[in-house]
């Protein structure tokens, strides 16, 4: 049984060359995906989960982070796991400043794209999608299947990681969905809101070691 204080840092991301690093990159964004799959917020290991370490000093903060939809939160957390180095990911963090934060984090790495023109932009897996008000973003685990729908329109269906869920009894919940995006009329669309901007994983470049599951492990996380 393996919980968030069992992970352990890993320089897979660090060693692997200018050419490995993105397959890399997209390997250890599936594998932390499983092992937070049905994570809530009325588990203890989610404020492990979203928090900065120097956000889990204040217990205030932490609390009102577990009720608030989290997201972006979640998103800000996968970057921090990987070693993405950005200081939004490690300060203390600030309310209502989640989005904000994942579009900074994206443009310093290079990563960021709003500029949609045709389908060779859509996502790809370890791609953060943002989409119109209201704001929900998420991450892409898998390469798309992409369906011709005529007229120019194309659906890609793929898994995604999505916080900002809620379990039966109303508490935030993390969890892998199936996932459509559709393009058509010259947009990109999740459901009728349209994407703003895609942040590429395989540019994102990790300094610090990544914080992942023992790569020994099976099954999904204890969630304890």
């Amino acid at each position: 049984m393996i919980t968030h204080r069992d992970w352990v840092n890993e320089d897979t991301l660090l060693t692997a060359s200018s050419e490995a690093r993105p397959q890399a990159y997209r390997d250890a964004v599936w594998w932390l995906a499983q092992h937070v799959n049905g994570l809530a917020s009325s588990k203890s290991d989610y404020a492990d989960f979203i928090c900065s370490p120097e956000t889990l000093k204040d217990p205030g903060l932490v609390d009102s982070m577990k009720r608030m939809s989290g997201c972006a939160l979640t998103v800000l957390s996968i970057w921090r796991h990987m070693g993405v180095p950005n200081p939004e990911l490690w300060t203390t963090y600030k309310i209502g400043k989640a989005v904000a934060w994942v579009v900074q984090v994206a443009k310093a790495q290079g990563a960021w794209n709003s500029k949609i023109r045709n389908t060779h932009d859509v996502v790809q897996a370890g791609d953060v999608v943002l989409v119109a008000a209201p704001e929900h973003v998420f991450t892409c685990i898998g390469d798309p299947e992409i369906t011709e729908e005529g007229n120019g329109s194309q659906t890609f269906r793929f898994p995604a990681l999505h916080g900002g869920g809620r379990t039966a009894d109303g508490f935030q919940l993390i969890d892998i969905r199936p996932t459509t995006l559709i393009w058509a009329r010259g947009k990109l669309w999740y459901g009728a809101k349209s994407v703003v901007g895609i942040a590429r994983g395989a540019q994102f470049t990790p300094t610090r070691a990544a914080l992942l599951p023992p790569r020994s492990t099976s099954g999904s996380f204890n969630n304890v």
